[in-house]
């Protein structure tokens, strides 16, 4: 007597996400170094109005907010698991700024360490007929 089972099984792959943790970190210190940029643009745009230099506060925020812009667009990037070698980049850049070290460093760790999970398809469900016999 045979019987016919179906059985739905996993592919083998264990595939963790690492990038995605790191995205989630560089998208975290982008904005964090965006706050931060528009503060010191504000503190050098209000020492101006005191009369005294402010050019190198602004020049300052200025580089910040352009590395945090960088910086969140590759953690996007990342978190999507598109573009390895550009989130790396974001995540070098985002080291520059040194206000958010501890978070840019970590992050860039994990988008390192997930190098090999960029730009893959979802795992799918694998349905096989198993016959078996019973005697």
């Amino acid at each position: 007597m045979a019987t016919t089972e179906r059985v739905v099984e996993r592919e083998t792959t264990y595939t963790p996400r690492t990038y995605r943790a790191g995205g989630f970190l560089l998208m975290l210190a982008g904005i964090i170094g965006v706050i931060v940029g528009l503060g010191l643009l504000i503190t050098s745009a209000s020492l101006e109005v005191l009369g005294l230099s402010g050019l190198g506060g602004a020049v300052l925020a200025g580089i910040v907010l352009v590395f945090s812009i960088i910086e969140f667009a590759g953690g996007w990037s990342a978190y999507n698991g598109h573009n390895w070698y550009g989130s790396m980049t974001a995540g070098v850049l985002g080291l520059v700024t040194f206000f958010t070290l501890p978070l840019d460093l970590i992050g860039t760790v994990l988008i390192a360490l997930g190098e090999g999970q960029f730009d893959h398809e979802e795992e799918e469900m694998v349905e096989e007929e198993v016959t078996t016999t019973v005697e």
